[in-house]
């Protein structure tokens, strides 16, 4: 390719000191426009295609790439504030509250999985988050599937349902508590390492299945201690907006949990099992807020 500069430059060079003639003229004109054409194919095939995300809404977006691929889109996080009552008093795990009948408790654990994230855009859109999740063998029907499962942790500061393609403005957003049948199909060892249904202890070995509560409850005047474990949680919990999706930015909403709106007169059901699964269920729909 230098050689082929050099030897333009020798032209234009030879063109100045060349005679004036008509004929002259044309003849250095003609050589000069073949090897500017030989020059630029000689650029042209040194050009390399790059591979880059081509989707302006992904974080990687990559204006130069010619070939689409890789792209990575920005995650939808949920803030997780843990209060207790009206008065916004930050909950803690291990610390003593008081219930609507004044019996004093602690919370030792809390944790329910979630999952069918679902956003309604203005035009009434239905929006799901990007991953998707196989097994080898199709070992849960109708997979690959979205994978939206996501734990709400008492002792988690966040969490995330996945990564959102799509911008702009937000009606509603909803999810289940709970988890579909078709996630027991799979046991633990088979999701992959960080999926929050790889973790042994969300599951019931003995039934088969993923516990969508637990909960761990001690009463110190009595020194009882509750264990709370259901696979029967699924209900849907849906959320008014507006909420805001920026372009190629990640975005975090608020989800809070007020346990005494959830908890405050569990003992008035404590000792029945089937009672407290539907008084936790039933008071979920107004402990939650997203904001």
């Amino acid at each position: 390719m230098l050689d082929a500069i050099n030897l333009l430059q020798g032209l234009l060079i030879t063109q100045k000191s060349a005679p004036s003639s008509i004929t002259d003229s044309f003849m250095y004109k003609s050589i000069f426009i073949l090897f500017a054409a030989i020059l630029m194919l000689t650029l042209s095939s040194c050009y390399e295609r790059q591979e880059g995300c081509t989707d302006i809404n992904a974080v990687n977006f990559n204006p130069v790439a010619d070939d689409p691929c890789c792209c990575n889109y920005p995650a939808l996080t949920l803030q997780l504030q843990h209060r207790y009552g009206a008065d916004s008093i930050r909950f803690f795990a291990d610390s003593t509250y008081f219930l609507d009948t004044g019996t004093p408790f602690k919370l030792l654990t809390f944790e329910f999985m979630a999952e069918e994230l679902i956003l309604t855009g203005e035009n009434g859109e239905q929006i799901r988050v990007e991953e998707e999740i196989t097994f080898e063998g199709n070992s849960i029907e109708n997979c690959p599937c979205i994978d939206d499962v996501f734990p709400v942790n008492l002792t988690a500061l966040n969490t995330s349902p996945g990564t959102i393609s799509r911008p702009g403005t937000i009606q509603s957003l909803r999810f289940n508590s709970g988890l579909s049948e078709k996630w027991s199909e799979v046991a633990p060892a088979d999701y992959p390492t960080g999926h929050p249904l790889a973790l042994e202890t969300r599951y019931s070995f003995e039934e088969e299945k993923y516990r969508h509560l637990r909960a761990t409850l001690v009463f110190p005047e009595t020194t009882d201690t509750f264990r709370i474990r259901t696979s029967n949680l699924i209900s849907e919990l849906t959320f008014e907006g507006p909420f805001e999706i920026f372009k190629a930015q990640n975005t975090t909403l608020t989800l809070r949990i007020d346990y005494r709106e959830l908890l405050g007169k569990i003992d008035e059901v404590i000792f029945d099992p089937q009672l407290t699964e539907e008084m936790i269920k039933e008071n979920l729909k107004d402990a939650l807020k997203l904001f």
